[in-house]
């Protein structure tokens, strides 16, 4: 009777391992739904950033109309010669208009695609190949630090405990996580238990 117990026992640590690596598997992939939700969210507010640039488009263009129609209204009552300053005038506010209306629209485009890409690459840098860590022992933190690795948690084996900012391009810490960067390297770090 003894040996059916024993017989059964592995069996049962197998299920039950399973079953952990199965419940591990589906967190993973709400936490995933989580940040592409997220994601979308951010992708909402900059089609509304945009969409406020596009305003400010139509008001360029308005500013425009008006200063055609003063321009036609005083070459009636005006000489050839401010008739001629006026023009130019024109051409110069109606370059500058589009000089600014591009830049605005090149500087937005580029944003986006900054704020986006950061975005996406923050939260799948766990499966990258520049990732050494195993993605079991990643915990996404978002703000200020993107992660915080458990190094061999998993295994259960701890090495270290890493704090991790992903930047991209040519992007700068800010100045909070200049601030916890400081505090990580002066080691004025603190382990504490709350029993409620």
């Amino acid at each position: 009777m003894w040996y059916i117990i024993l017989l059964f026992i592995p069996i049962f640590y197998y299920i039950y391992s399973l079953r952990q690596r199965i419940a591990s598997g589906l967190q993973n992939e709400l936490k995933l739904f989580n940040h592409i939700s997220a994601l979308e969210a951010k992708m909402t507010e900059l089609t509304d950033e945009i969409s406020g640039y596009k305003d400010q488009n139509s008001r360029m263009e308005d500013m425009q109309r008006r200063l055609l129609t003063e321009q036609e209204r005083m070459s009636d009552s005006q000489s050839k010669q401010e008739q001629q300053i006026a023009k130019r005038a024109n051409e110069i506010a109606e370059a500058y208009l589009q000089k600014e209306e591009k830049r605005i629209r090149a500087d937005a485009v580029e944003k986006s695609k900054s704020v986006v890409q950061g975005k996406v690459t923050e939260n799948l840098i766990p499966y990258f190949d520049v990732c050494q860590y195993n993605p079991r022992d990643m915990r996404f933190f978002g703000s200020p630090l993107d992660f915080i690795i458990f190094d061999g948690l998993d295994e259960g084996v701890m090495r270290k405990i890493v704090f991790v900012e992903v930047k991209t391009g040519k992007s700068k810490l800010s100045g909070r996580e200049k601030l916890v960067k400081k505090c990580i390297t002066d080691k004025l770090i603190e382990y504490e238990i709350w029993t409620i």
